[in-house]
């Protein structure tokens, strides 16, 4: 397997602020978690926030040219091409990347709450490097313009991927229970701006191979991934997201593991049986019915309980901190419709036991 570095652009707080007393924050940004492997075609966005009568600006971006080599421009905001010119040039010399822009009619002035201006294009050669605005200005709708002097600028830095946290993707849940004809759903999160496809794989005889089941699986191309359980052969099976970045067809970023636990409704009891938990479903007492009990002989630092129904929706979950051994976990389950239940335990992510309910 090819081992891919992928680097990320993280905010730091750049040059040219002044507060804003009384007005929204006139803000011109980097957009943050921008993804890219080496050697690969990058977009970077360029975010303008907070923009009022705006005629005319010219950005400044230094780049280190040993790190990085700038292309073009990629993507235009609608509200610079319309009535506007816009122009960039780039210096060697400086490494600065100018971007200018301007309007003669006061009719096409920019306004803009928070949107992406346009996108650098560039090669990423190596890691940690500064995207720095530097000299830079912006001029109002005002005859003649004036030079609007309340600018935040912020700026950009690549950073190696080895320096990312790791919960920068997750997915959930990592642990996922459903009976037999039952259907689950699992989800990759991230806070990156600029992936482009997703694409789920499931881990076949030790080796991970895209899914293409489409009778078993739905949303294979997408955040979330719907697994139609018909077969108690899928238990234990594990999933992942590839996610592509950038605009190169072999950078990805891999998400964590999603393990998937199908059990018929008649072996639910027995399924990953924990001697240490015992659990109580009390249909009897008046004043007691539809509670649940959870019996726990041994501590625990995190655990949780599940109710979760045939379609594998959790309805009620109930989370406690730093539980003592022989104690007890209870909640009711009267506000629920009639029907079979599985009661969960989990603890730091790891499922311990499962017991079906009829209610």
């Amino acid at each position: 397997m090819l081992t891919r570095t992928v680097v990320i652009l993280s905010i730091v707080f750049g040059c040219c602020f002044t507060p804003l007393l009384g007005n929204a924050q006139t803000k011109v940004m980097f957009n943050s978690n921008t993804l890219s492997c080496d050697n690969s075609n990058i977009e970077i966005p360029v975010i303008g926030e907070n923009l009022s009568d705006v005629t005319s600006f010219t950005f400044r971006i230094h780049v280190d040219t040993t790190h990085i080599v700038f292309d073009s421009l990629g993507y235009k905001n609608d509200a610079l091409l319309y009535g506007g010119v816009l122009k960039f040039n780039f210096s060697a010399q400086s490494q600065n990347i100018i971007v200018s822009w301007f309007t003669a009619s006061p009719s096409f002035a920019v306004q803009m709450s928070k949107d992406t201006l346009f996108t650098l294009v560039m090669k990423v050669k190596q890691a940690n490097t500064p995207l720095h605005f530097n000299d830079c200005e912006m001029s109002d709708n005002q005859m003649p313009p004036q030079i609007i002097q309340d600018i935040e600028y912020i700026d950009g830095y690549l950073q190696d991927s080895q320096q990312v946290q790791p919960q920068a993707v997750t997915i959930t849940p990592e642990q996922q229970q459903v009976v037999n004809q039952g259907a689950v759903t699992i989800t990759v999160s991230h806070d990156f701006s600029n992936v482009r496809d997703y694409y789920w794989q499931v881990k076949e005889n030790e080796t991970w191979n895209s899914i293409n089941n489409v009778a078993l699986y739905q949303g294979i191309y997408s955040p979330q991934l719907t697994i139609f359980a018909n077969d108690t052969s899928l238990n234990g099976t594990q999933y992942r997201c590839l996610m592509s970045v950038g605009t190169s067809n072999n950078c990805f970023v891999t998400s964590p593991i999603s393990t998937l636990h199908v059990v018929t409704e008649d072996g639910m009891e027995e399924w990953n049986k924990e001697e240490d938990i015992k659990i109580y479903a009390i249909n009897s007492n008046a004043e007691d019915n539809g509670k649940i009990i959870v019996e726990l002989k041994k501590a625990y630092a995190s655990f949780e309980v599940q109710c979760i129904d045939l379609n594998g929706n959790v309805r009620l979950k109930k989370i406690k901190e730093k539980v003592h051994a022989n104690s007890k976990v209870s909640f009711t389950t009267e506000n629920l419709p009639n029907g079979l239940y599985a009661i969960c335990c989990f603890s730091s992510g790891k499922l311990l036991k499962i017991r079906k309910i009829i209610k």
